[in-house]
């Protein structure tokens, strides 16, 4: 008579959670990447008003006398090009024609002599945020990023979604910038 052992229930345990976590990593990489396209939606569709609700807008030209927009990415190049491509059919903010253009995040020096009207940016940032924030600071430019929590780490401009897609803006962040935004507009926004 022969005795079967049976397998230890920590490893087949251990087995089980290595295999759902296998399973799950494309998974979750695929519905982040998903939700990331539904708030670029929402927020491409969003920016243009931040824009126009910007008091000084008009004397940010830059030496063709357009609008010049940068939509940031760190190499991930599809929705950059999916945020250009709806900004370019904008065409202009108050009257103003836009000039868009995308940029790497680590190209951004090259635009330190421009007049920058405003910064899209277009995939989450997990190095080199900080430097961002500080380069639109520094610029008097309006950061604006879709993204969940961005606004907190110091983009001026976002969006809250609740019932509804409402403007959010880091006060900080706009008095450090000297941003101007219109009443009307910080009036219908949630302020941090």
């Amino acid at each position: 008579m022969s005795v079967r052992k049976h397998p230890n229930p920590w490893l087949m345990t251990l087995a089980f959670l290595l295999m759902m976590l296998l399973a799950w990593t494309p998974i979750s990489s695929w519905a982040n990447e998903y939700w990331d396209e539904m708030y670029l939606q929402v927020g491409v569709k969003l920016f243009p008003s931040f824009l126009a609700a910007d008091q000084d807008i008009a004397f940010k030209n830059d030496q063709d006398g357009s609008l010049l927009i940068l939509v940031v990415h760190s190499g991930q190049t599809k929705f950059s090009e999916m945020v250009e491509n709806y900004l370019k059919n904008v065409q202009t903010i108050r009257n103003v024609p836009l000039q868009v253009r995308t940029v790497h995040q680590q190209d951004m020096q090259q635009f330190n002599s421009r007049v920058i009207g405003g910064v899209f940016l277009a995939q989450p940032l997990e190095n080199g945020f900080e430097e961002l924030v500080e380069f639109c600071k520094s610029h008097k430019t309006l950061l604006f990023s879709p993204f969940k929590a961005d606004v907190e780490r110091g983009a001026l401009g976002g969006m809250l979604i609740t019932d509804k897609v409402q403007p959010l803006i880091n006060r900080a962040t706009m008095d450090e910038s000297g941003i101007r935004i219109k009443s009307f507009f910080l009036k219908v926004a949630k302020l941090l």
